[in-house]
């Protein structure tokens, strides 16, 4: 592995990312619900996360518009690991969580991991989260807080000081190993939102 995460800007116009969140609230297929933390199913836990999100499979998504999300997230993501990262991303990605984290909740998530880095009784060809890929989707003048932190293994904090001004803008991508810990501090104005795409491999070795 090369890099320990890579922002991408750009990757939708602010046009697209409207678009992005109309489709997303008008697809059917889903709806809102409090955010899960845990494996499988999860389980709501405001002491650890407190956000609102909806899960839009990309084979039953009812907009047209996402399906192309999901091709021009492929192609980004692809591109970006052979890159900067080089890791075993053949299973892709099948859904998208949306994350909506809102003032009057001083909605956050307090730290955790995606995926863990050592799996033990996985069943055979299993896959795991991999990438995780964070479009922002909000205008970051209309919310304060929602800021991301990024530990390495040790507890450090891995992103530059001179990249801080590239998160949270609209349309820009932070792409990072899914088992590196990471948090979201409370929304403390306006509102945020965000897609999460996690794109599955198999088990680091």
């Amino acid at each position: 592995m090369i890099s320990e995460y890579l922002i991408i800007s750009n990757v939708l116009t602010e046009e697209e990312c409207l678009d992005s969140i109309t489709s997303i609230e008008l697809d059917s297929s889903s709806q809102f619900n409090d955010g899960k933390v845990g494996e499988g199913d999860g389980e709501s836990n405001h002491q650890i996360r407190s956000t609102k999100t909806k899960f839009i499979h990309r084979g039953r998504t009812t907009r047209p518009q996402l399906v192309e999300l999901f091709r021009k997230i492929d192609a980004q993501v692809q591109e970006a690991n052979i890159l900067h990262f080089d890791v075993d991303i053949s299973g892709g990605c099948y859904d998208v969580q949306t994350a909506l984290y809102l003032e009057k909740d001083k909605d956050y998530y307090s730290t955790h991991v995606d995926s863990e880095l050592f799996w033990y009784n996985l069943a055979p060809k299993a896959y795991i989260r991999k990438l995780s890929c964070t479009l922002y989707l909000s205008d970051d003048n209309n919310y304060s807080g929602g800021e991301i932190s990024l530990l390495n293994m040790y507890g450090d904090e891995v992103i530059r000081d001179e990249d801080r001004e590239f998160l949270n803008k609209r349309g820009n991508m932070l792409i990072f190993p899914s088992f590196l810990r990471h948090s979201v501090t409370p929304v403390t104005e306006g509102q945020r939102m965000s897609a999460v795409f996690w794109y599955m491999g198999r088990p680091w070795r």
